[in-house]
């Protein structure tokens, strides 16, 4: 890992962006037969190599004035374990609380770093999940600024809730996004919204209608996550509230 850090620096000068991805997966071993070795393998490439990267990466950013991205993979399987998933599932679950303590320590210097996930409907999504536009997610998608609106816990509005409709409306009315799409749970529960563009830089996010309802927040998204939104087009009807997230009117969603 040091020898990669080192070339790299060597041929770029500085480090950008890390993406911690590679580890291995579960073994399939109930823990009552797990050997210390197996178990051990998987904490030490997926937490030790994430640690180990994220270390360096920051030792290197730090001669930089700070900055930079860091993008560290986890799994749904931080939180919903599985029978013979033991070590694997310790181990993303340890990267998680990783990841937030890094977003606790790198505020001050301007360094974001975060985990922002996304599952098909048939999928067994995080028990917090909620329902996105699908064509809003793309593992093959580029990187993007987003305008995150999400709602403080426990609170939600009606799909069909003013001040929704009129956010709704701004948006027919406005620019077009590369992505837009509202956050819905249960059958008419409007908990937030995503708005997306795929520049360098978030000049066109600067007025979400969104923004107006819920507390937002604006975060670089590495690629391989967001798609595009075909541009909705009016007239606007809440008709989309029925379970399903505006601009979609059709089954399956996704969840984020």
């Amino acid at each position: 890992m040091a020898a990669a850090f080192d070339r790299a620096v060597e041929t770029f000068g500085t480090l950008d962006v890390l993406m911690n991805n590679a580890g291995v997966d579960a073994s399939g071993t109930h823990v009552a037969d797990l050997a210390t070795e197996v178990f051990d393998t998987a904490m030490r490439t997926n937490v030790y190599g994430t640690f180990f990267c994220c270390r360096r990466f920051i030792q290197e950013r730090k001669k930089h004035a700070g900055g930079g991205k860091i993008i560290n993979v986890t799994s749904v399987h931080e939180d919903i374990p599985n029978a013979g998933g033991a070590d694997y599932d310790c181990s993303k679950g340890a990267i998680r609380n990783l990841t937030r303590a890094l977003a606790l320590e790198l505020a001050p210097d301007d360094g974001s770093v975060g985990v922002l996930a996304a599952w098909q409907a048939d999928d067994e999504p995080h028990p917090g999940a909620v329902k996105i536009d699908p064509r809003s997610i793309d593992a093959d998608g580029d990187a993007a600024w987003a305008s995150l609106v999400l709602a403080p816990r426990g609170t939600w509005l009606l799909f069909d809730d003013v001040a929704v409709s009129h956010a709704i409306r701004s948006v027919l009315a406005g620019a077009p996004v590369d992505v837009v799409s509202t956050f819905v749970t249960g059958d008419d529960r409007f908990v937030g919204a995503i708005t997306a563009v795929h520049d360098d830089e978030p000049t066109r996010l600067r007025d979400d209608p969104f923004a107006a309802i819920f507390p937002t927040c604006l975060v670089r998204v590495g690629p391989g996550l967001l798609g595009r939104t075909p541009t909705p087009v009016g007239p606007m009807t809440q008709r989309y509230g029925a379970a399903n997230p505006w601009p979609w009117d059709r089954f399956p969603e996704a969840r984020v």
